[in-house]
């Protein structure tokens, strides 16, 4: 993203570090800044403009709040100590009053599938909110020299005072916003009361119908199908949602009414629609990349109030706002101990630290004991309904499903815990009855309806054999509190006479008592949804500089080995020792069962369907390079996912290709052999799945379910390792051969170096191959070495002159020496 250096300097009053002291603090602790311009304009008859424009490579983590000059302005803010304000600048108020026209917005496109992240962050359907207004009575012009200036930086262009109006409140809070012409909308009768005779507009948010088409503000005409997201009067198409306006309700000079738009859209819809229709902008890469639902509302308020500033007249008239949110989520809490903190980040960090870094974060916090405040807070929603399937971010906390009320619960007292009740039971922490406390959680197979035998979304697929499907929270003397759809409601029961938990399958601890701060996550901040992220924001503002010592905390989770990363660093550890090495290959082929709906290129529509087709590819094209890189016979192998109609699965393949040169081991004897070691390791006969005289190829998947879960390994050390990468030069290489007789006693190194005196740059290796001796006729011994020049440049093809002329040099060289002579 680029930032200007004065407007980031208005989030920070005039106080903000040098540019190049921006760029330290963002790369070293939060985001890299890929370059610093110079922005000045002196000429053209226009006002100078002196700014610095800031290219920051913002990341997954971060792209929810800092697409935008005040989310940069935070990060720095909170890195340099220095107060950040709300906005660049200061808005002047307005006064709300009712316009001519009466405006009314409509979401009726349909929810979309559920999501796996849709508790985390909200997703609801392709609109999440709309909120519109009518502003009467403005004046339409060129901008204000600030506006331009600021935009100009940016490299925007400037339209007009009320489009730029729209893309500066982008550029200064992340809210993509629009404005249509209100006087090319469709009019309905917005009052039931006749004789009011007060005309409306109806903006409708809804799927288009295949093959309808619209004329976007770049006059590009795009086709569109029922995936994609409109904006319309009711009637005509007046924008693609979140990604590009029309020209049906665009704004001109003679447009003195307009409707605003602010809205949230579905991140998903937004990328998929986006790559679809080929079109991508500043407000779908914002969209794409989702941004809290919560930031509308601000932005239409502060939008308005621009647009009154700079495009108001006398007689302008602003309307309320019309806002549709169906469904607003709820305030997010996260929690963590100084103890957890320390145990993450590998450094001892006090509650002082902690405390200071939330401060600069500006983020509103509480030190809690979490047992106790669950609890207490339990006991408070005794009563509250119950609903199947009730939203944690939306529904609570005015109605419950079992899982939903725990995790309501602990989310509220700064614990995370999983949504589903068995995935609850494997996250939390085995007790048994005896060891049971108020706090603790208890979980049962009623063996009605739908149990669950394995999780679903925390490490899913874990057997559960004893099933689960209802959950309570223990609160002493015997009794459980939960919520159950026997009673409809949030009820406190004698625990061994519930007949929720008639049927037990065990007792999980989520947390200890111990004191933690309980933060409200501000709206912006998606990034922060586990207490491992609140670890990484404290561990980067305390200085990763600071960690210079890590200790060792204790309290370490013990460690499962992974069976399947084992046994291939068993497999690895054989076949390095045999001088392979490994590759990875694209999983896009030209050919395959399952074709990309988005492929990267024509030639890679496809997933591989097998691994033996990318390996002969790919020993051909080394053995090409064989003496190049010091490799006389080509020894690879890959470990590598292929997919089919059925599937997917990882295969093995081991491939062996003697260059030309090369006739002695055949490919198939050196298969064999490393075949044979692999299998008195692994103690198991291997199968082949694909083969030919140059690769095999091994369902490795099949092979470790046949393999003992109890394995051990150590780590491959691969090496030197102050080896550096160094890629190869697109260029053909050249190879010459010179071969030298010399006197007895010559060493090889004289030979070298001599060769090695007339050789520039484009000479890339220069090895030894051949030395025997010979008696001459005269009955003397001479050596002959022969040495291979291997010629290749990164700039160019190289011409046989160019390489004539330095292998002539070289044998005028060696004929020079006494009793020396070129063969």
């Amino acid at each position: 993203m680029k930032c200007s250096y004065n407007w980031l300097n208005g989030f920070l009053k005039g106080k903000a570090p040098k540019p190049e002291e921006i760029s330290e603090l963002l790369t070293m602790n939060s985001m890299e800044v890929e370059s610093i311009a110079d922005f000045t304009r002196t000429s053209c008859g226009l006002d100078a403009v002196n700014d610095f424009v800031i290219d920051v490579k913002t990341l997954p983590n971060n792209n929810h709040s800092c697409l935008c000059h005040r989310g940069i302005a935070r990060e720095v803010g909170v890195l340099s100590g220095i107060p950040v304000s709300k906005y660049s600048r200061d808005y002047k108020d307005f006064i709300i009053s009712e316009t001519n026209k009466k405006l009314t917005v409509k979401i009726v496109e349909p929810k979309l599938p559920a999501r796996p992240n849709d508790n985390k962050f909200g997703h609801s359907g392709g609109c999440r909110r709309y909120a519109g207004r009518i502003v009467e009575n403005i004046k339409v012009g060129p901008s204000p020299k600030w506006l331009k200036d600021y935009l100009e930086v940016l490299g925007q262009r400037s339209i007009n005072n009320i489009v730029d109006a729209t893309n500066f409140i982008m550029n200064e809070i992340g809210q993509p916003m629009h404005a249509f012409d209100a006087d090319k909308l469709k009019l309905i009768n917005a009052d039931k009361n006749a004789d009011k005779r007060r005309l409306g507009i109806e903006i409708v948010v809804k799927n288009a119908i295949r093959g309808q088409r619209i004329i976007t503000l770049d006059k590009k005409d795009v086709e569109l199908d029922e995936n994609v997201l409109l904006i319309t009067d009711g009637e005509n198409p007046l924008a693609i949602a979140g990604i590009k306006g029309g020209n049906y309700a665009e704004l001109d000079l003679k447009t003195t009414n307009i409707v605003l738009e602010s809205a949230s859209f579905d991140p998903v819809l937004i990328r998929k629609t986006a790559q679809r229709i080929k079109i991508q902008t500043d407000a779908s890469k914002r969209y794409e990349n989702d941004f809290s639902q919560e930031v509308a509302g601000e932005a239409m308020d502060i939008l308005t109030k621009l647009i009154v500033e700079i495009a108001g007249t006398k007689d302008t008239k602003v309307g309320e706002v019309v806002d549709n949110y169906p469904k607003k989520p709820n305030k997010f809490k996260l929690g963590i101990s100084s103890k957890e903190a320390s145990q993450i980040i590998g450094v001892e960090i006090k509650d002082k630290d902690i405390e200071d870094i939330f401060n600069r974060f500006g983020f509103e916090y509480k030190k809690i004991k979490p047992i106790d405040e669950v609890l207490k807070l339990a006991l408070t929603l005794v009563d509250t309904p119950y609903k199947n399937g009730a939203s944690v971010s939306y529904d609570a906390p005015n109605v419950f499903d079992c899982s939903g009320f725990i995790t309501y619960l602990f989310r509220e007292s700064g614990v995370s815990v999983p949504r589903i009740s068995v995935d609850q039971y494997v996250f939390g922490k085995m007790i048994s009855e005896k060891d049971l406390k108020p706090g603790d959680t208890i979980y049962s197979n009623t063996r009605e309806g739908k149990i669950h035998y394995e999780t679903i979304e925390f490490l899913p697929g874990t057997k559960v054999p004893e099933g689960v499907d209802h959950c309570g929270l223990y609160i002493g003397d015997g009794k459980v509190i939960h919520a159950t759809g026997l009673f409809g409601k949030v009820v406190v029961e004698e625990l061994n006479k519930s007949n929720r938990f008639e049927h037990i399958s065990g007792y999980r601890r989520m947390s200890e008592n111990e004191e933690r701060f309980v933060i409200i996550v501000p709206d912006e901040r998606l990034d922060l949804r586990i207490k491992e992220d609140l670890a990484e924001e404290i561990g980067r503002i305390y200085g990763y500089s600071k960690i210079v010592d890590s200790k060792d905390i204790g309290n370490k989770l013990p460690v499962k080995i992974e069976k399947g990363f084992a046994y291939k660093e068993k497999i690895r550890r054989i076949l390095y020792s045999e001088g392979f090495s490994e590759v990875m290959n694209y999983s896009f082929a030209d050919k395959g069962e399952i074709e990309l709906a988005n492929p990267m290129s024509p030639e890679k529509k496809f997933l591989r369907s097998n691994l033996i087709d990318q390996m002969i590819k790919c020993l051909e094209f080394n053995s090409r390079y064989s003496e190049l890189i010091d490799m006389p016979q080509i020894k690879i192998f890959e470990f590598g996912h292929v997919f089919s109609s059925v599937g997917e699965r990882e295969n093995l393949i081991i491939g062996v290709k003697n260059p030309l040169s090369i006739k002695k081991p055949k490919e198939k004897d050196v298969i064999n052999n490393v075949i044979v070691l692999i299998e008195k390791e692994l103690g198991i006969k291997l199968e082949k799945l694909n083969n030919n005289e140059f690769a095999v190829e091994f369902d490795f998947g099949s092979l470790i379910a046949k393999l003992p879960d109890d394995v051990s390994y150590e780590l491959t050390e691969i090496g030197d390792k102050n080896v550096r990468f160094k890629s190869i030069s697109q260029y053909p290489y050249m190879i010459r051969d010179v071969a030298v007789f010399t006197p007895d006693g010559t060493k090889p190194e004289e030979v070298f170096d001599i060769i090695s005196s007339e050789i520039n740059e484009l000479v890339i290796k220069n090895n030894l191959f051949d030395v025997f001796n010979k008696k001459m006729e005269d009955g003397s011994i001479k050596i002959s070495y022969a040495y291979r020049l291997i010629f290749q440049s990164y700039e160019r093809t190289l011409s046989d002159n160019e390489v004539n002329t330095i292998m002539q040099k070289i044998t005028d060289k060696l004929n020079s020496k006494l009793g020396w002579q070129v063969r």
